[in-house]
């Protein structure tokens, strides 16, 4: 799944960012913390089994490109969080088979490009876009 983009989405002080919508999938994707996944029985029941979100970092290219709207020591406190990269083209997110439009402050405006892709998109917004 891709995203990138910017911590745009509500002005971070210092350690709220952490609750932050774009934060927050970010770290999900990308930190290492324990997990519960479930597993099939031959049965056909599920049992539980202790897991690392590690285990799953490759199926995630999702990344900061810009540490924004933030005051100085929280805007210091996420770039050392986070691996912030460098922008990339807009044909980056066509390359991969799911993609994540993750609203900031208004709606995205990407969401199109990658549906047209024939990637999948998952939406994450607050905003109507389709009539």
């Amino acid at each position: 799944m891709y995203w990138c983009g910017s911590t745009t989405g509500g002005r971070s002080v210092r350690g709220a960012w952490k609750d932050h919508h774009r934060q927050r999938m970010v770290a999900l994707a990308t930190k290492d913390r324990p997990i519960q996944v479930y597993q099939p029985s031959e049965g056909g029941a599920y049992y539980s089994v202790d897991a690392n979100t590690a285990e799953f970092h490759n199926l995630f290219d999702v990344h900061f490109i810009a540490v924004i709207q933030c005051t100085e020591p929280a805007c210091r406190e996420q770039k050392d969080f986070f691996k912030v990269t460098e922008r990339e083209s807009e044909d980056s997110s066509v390359a991969s088979k799911f993609a994540l439009d993750l609203d900031g402050n208004a709606f995205s405006g990407r969401y199109y490009h990658p549906l047209k892709s024939g990637s999948v998109v998952f939406k994450a917004t607050i905003f109507k876009e389709l009539a």
